[in-house]
């Protein structure tokens, strides 16, 4: 009797884990029917309400957008689409780029009407991958937004890198202008390097910058409460993270460092700050020592992490053979047989969203094993295969979150 009472007993508990049974198959077709939301409309003709049964927490301070790579004109509408959502619905007030935070001020100015030109730091530049008529759109439209808000209540529009020295230089020289011109001479033989990109600083330039970031730190900190009263608290905030950003190099993971504490410090300068982080996939994905994984560990569940992946299509990239880097090619990627995005084929609709928050409770393979997602940098400079244009990833670890694209299309260049 006392044996017959285990076997029950026993029977139970194998039934009540009945996902780890070797007997019972697991149905990835039902699960994905049942947990994915498909949007029959293309992704230019969803509105802002279409969007409310993705059911996004109200408690959530960072919500990070990631891209399977940066000329994919679906990935650039959709930054548009999710922004006027958490706008309208989530009271989002910061928009962060994958951009640098230097060059990033003079954009914020432009949507808050400060500085007709700040577009022109976009424009006039061959290779950044904004440049593009649906990003120039999305800022105009924050623009427009902002000119129906009060000063206190208008959307910022920053950039999060650590690119942008040359630009960080004049903004300096421009801040001290107004609260102390007698420093600005310490400024002068930097006066050369303006006119370089954020991009081609020479090495032999940054002892130089660190030396500069050194000097203009200690002056700001020296000087705190006067510069202070004679600007304002966030313009001095501002220039004290311009002169830290000068001795910021790429090595290791300092770029990410950084990137994550803009973003904390963005939080920190108004406890009614909610952002959208945009930057490539792999930035906002929850990898180690990546910007995604520092803002997880700082926020735990205030951090939402929402990745892209696609089945087929075609998307721009750069040639890096072209020396100029003025043009860019447009790809093909075909579909891949064992990619994540495939496993989304049968379903009805243009794009799907899929959350893997419930699928890490759920013990199967299909949570915890690698699957390839959609991903590429921002060019190239070999012949590029399928593969290429794939990574590994054990995705419920990596997003919280994806939107899955059937076809993609090319983003037309902003000329």
């Amino acid at each position: 009797m006392r044996r017959l009472r285990l076997i029950t007993i026993l029977t139970i508990v194998l039934h009540g884990h009945v996902l780890l049974s070797q007997d019972i198959q697991w149905d990835e077709k039902k699960f994905i029917k049942e947990n994915t939301i498909s949007f029959d409309k293309t992704i230019e003709n969803i509105s802002p309400a279409d969007f409310k049964k993705l059911s996004l927490g109200n408690d959530i301070k960072v919500f990070g957008l990631g891209e399977a790579n940066h000329g994919t004109k679906e990935f650039q509408i959709l930054k548009l689409k999710l922004a006027e959502y958490l706008i309208q619905e989530k009271g989002l007030n910061t928009i962060m780029l994958e951009f640098p935070y230097s060059q990033g001020l003079l954009i914020d100015d432009y949507v808050k009407g400060k500085n007709k030109d700040g577009l022109k730091i976009l424009t006039n530049q061959k290779n950044s991958e904004y440049k593009n008529t649906v990003f120039i759109d999305f800022i105009d439209s924050i623009k427009k937004l902002n000119e129906t808000r009060d000063e206190i209540d208008k959307i910022n529009f920053l950039g999060g890198d650590i690119f942008g020295k040359p630009t960080a230089i004049k903004l300096l020289k421009e801040y001290f202008s107004k609260v102390d011109p007698s420093e600005q001479m310490i400024f002068t033989k930097y006066q050369e390097l303006e006119a370089k990109t954020y991009l081609s600083v020479f090495e032999q330039d940054k002892k130089l910058f660190v030396k500069l970031s050194k000097k203009v730190s200690k002056i700001l900190k020296s000087n705190r409460e006067e510069y202070i009263q004679k600007s304002s608290e966030t313009d001095y905030n501002k220039a004290t993270r311009l002169a830290e950003s000068l001795r910021l190099k790429w090595k290791g993971n300092e770029r990410a460092i950084s990137f994550a504490n803009n973003v904390m410090r963005t939080l920190s300068e108004n406890p009614k700050n909610k952002m959208l982080v945009i930057a490539h996939n792999r930035h906002i994905g929850m990898l180690s020592k990546e910007v995604g994984k520092l803002l997880k560990d700082k926020l735990n569940d205030r951090y939402l992490s929402i990745g892209t992946d696609y089945e087929e299509g075609t998307f721009s990239l750069w040639n890096l053979k072209d020396v100029n880097k003025r043009f860019v090619d447009s790809l093909y990627t075909p579909k891949f047989e064992i990619g994540f995005a495939n496993k989304f084929s049968g379903l009805a609709g243009d794009f799907h969203y899929i959350s893997l928050i419930e699928t890490r409770k759920v013990k199967s393979d299909w949570a915890n094993k690698e699957n390839y997602i959609a991903s590429i940098g921002m060019g190239f400079n070999k012949d590029l295969y399928p593969i290429d244009f794939r990574q590994k990833a054990i995705l419920a670890r990596y997003f919280d979150a994806i939107f899955i694209f059937k076809k993609i299309h090319p983003i037309k260049r902003f000329e």
